[in-house]
């Protein structure tokens, strides 16, 4: 049987907050930070315009991932190191 997760939803934020630090977008690389930051004793707080983890992080401007290294060794071997760099 299929196993199904039903995550949180959140009223909208209407009272002032403090917090040591503010994660903008819930994405993978936001949830991450928020998680290893609580872990540590950090007061950290994660706000989403609209439903976490509802979509892919397709459209963010962090990304985690483990092919650069891949992507740009090819690009030294087909191109040069100068190339690559620039």
């Amino acid at each position: 049987m299929a196993q199904y997760f039903i995550f949180p939803s959140f009223s909208k934020l209407e009272t002032d907050i403090t917090a040591d630090v503010l994660i903008v977008a819930e994405g993978i690389s936001g949830i991450t930070s928020a998680y290893l930051l609580a872990k540590q004793g950090v007061k950290a707080t994660l706000i989403e315009a609209g439903e976490i983890l509802n979509r892919t992080t397709g459209q963010t401007t962090a990304k985690i991932t483990a092919h650069h290294g891949l992507i740009y060794d090819q690009l030294i071997t087909d191109n040069g190191e100068e190339k690559a760099r620039l």
